[in-house]
Order: C-alpha cells, then sequence, then structure tokens
C-alpha cells in the first residue's frame, strides 16, 4: 500500500513540474537557451496592474536609432512606443520585438505579432520587474541573430489621451533623464551587463517624465547571459 501511495505522488509531482515548464518559441521541451537577455526596472513605488511596461528592442543592429516612448497619442503609432532616429522618408515603426507587461502577465510581441510568453517573467517586492528573454525569439525561427540590439524600458499610465487634453504629453518614463536616452550597444556574444548610472548609460535620477511612483523608473539593469551547454 505505502509503494502504491508512493508512486502517485510521484506521479503527481511529475505532472506537477511539467505543467509549470515553460519553454521559448524558437525551442522545444527540455531546451535550454544558449543565450539569454536579462532586464529587470526598479520602480520608485508599486507597480500598478492597471498601467503598462513595455521592453522594447531594436533587431537591425544599428545604434543610430533605437526604441523611444510615443507621448501624444496613438496618432504617432501605437501610442506607447515608436523607433527614432530613422531616415525622413521612412514611416514610422513600432519596435520590432517587444515584451508587455500589464494585467500581471507578460505577453512579447515580435513583428506586431504575439508569439508567447517570455523565458522568464515576475515581480519582486511589488517595484521590481524581472525579465529574461530567450535571444532567439527576437529574430524568426531560423534567421540569425543581430549582431547588437538597441533596448529601452518605456512605462505609462495610458496608451491613449482622453480628448479634453489633447495637445498634451502623457505622463511616460524610459531610459534617461527624458525617456529618450535608449541603451544603443548591446553585443550579442558576449557577457555583459549594463546599469543605468554606469558611465557612459543613462541614468535615472532625477526624471522630470512623471510624479506617479508606480511607472517612475529609479534604476535598471540588462544583461547578456550565454550558457555554456554541456
Amino acid at each position: 500500500m505505502r509503494w502504491m501511495l508512493w508512486g502517485i505522488c510521484c506521479i503527481v509531482l511529475a505532472l506537477l513540474i511539467m505543467g509549470c515548464a515553460r519553454f521559448p518559441e524558437n525551442g522545444g521541451p527540455g531546451d535550454i537557451p544558449p543565450v539569454t537577455i536579462y532586464t529587470e526596472i526598479t520602480l520608485n513605488g508599486d507597480f500598478n496592474p492597471a498601467y503598462y511596461y513595455f521592453f522594447a528592442v531594436d533587431t537591425d543592429a544599428d545604434d543610430a536609432n533605437g526604441p523611444v516612448p510615443v507621448v501624444t497619442g496613438p496618432e504617432l503609432g501605437n501610442g506607447w512606443g515608436t523607433i527614432s532616429g530613422l531616415g525622413p522618408n521612412d514611416p514610422i515603426q513600432e519596435p520590432p520585438f517587444y515584451v508587455i507587461f500589464n494585467g500581471g502577465s507578460f505577453q512579447e510581441y515580435r513583428d506586431g505579432v504575439p508569439i508567447g510568453r517570455p523565458f522568464r517573467g515576475e515581480v519582486q517586492n511589488n517595484n521590481t520587474i524581472i525579465l529574461e528573454i530567450d535571444a532567439r525569439d527576437l529574430v524568426p525561427t531560423g534567421n540569425p541573430l543581430p549582431s547588437t540590439i538597441q533596448v529601452n524600458w518605456i512605462t505609462m499610465k495610458d496608451l491613449t489621451i482622453p480628448p479634453q487634453d489633447a495637445g498634451y504629453i502623457k505622463e511616460y518614463d524610459g531610459f534617461g533623464y527624458t525617456g529618450y536616452e535608449y541603451l544603443a550597444y548591446v553585443p550579442l556574444d558576449q557577457n555583459r551587463t549594463f546599469y543605468s548610472g554606469d558611465p557612459g548609460i543613462p541614468d535615472e535620477l532625477p526624471d522630470d517624465t512623471t510624479n506617479t511612483p508606480a511607472i517612475d523608473m529609479i534604476g535598471w539593469e540588462v544583461s547578456v547571459r550565454i550558457r555554456q551547454l554541456p
């Protein structure tokens, strides 16, 4: 009888472990991402599930342009982010890859299409949002990874502006004093970590883009993690 109960417990435990597993879009069961992008932001107050938190990535390997906030409403695109530094004849372009955290859940998008949950997504102490992305999800299956990426965290209370507030700039935050100083050079072929405020890296204090603690970033980290597979 004891052996039967032990067997049932083992089966239940195995099913629970399988149910908690999350696999990258380009991988499969048991797959370990060879390269991940780890990032986290610390807010000036507890996060609000009604607000929007975007980790945006530009994958064209050109540090002359990168993801920045859209702050005057949906007429400039999606209401939250675009790629800055494009040519004068280029159309407004949404960041080709991003993760949105809203309503308590994480969702990856590539080329505007949802592709699943990130490899890791969680909140610690109610004010630190943590992400880890399988680098292979940045591009369609089979495509080579870019040599470098450009990234920014963009936080917003709303994606639209009420009609009575038309013409006003919405509350938001992003890297740097004005939110437009994206991290321009993140190589994917080496282990490397960037912290806000490091020499030559955008800082988050002081900030003039929001008075709302739940979207006011006071620090961030971006790391490339290359795993040595057996």
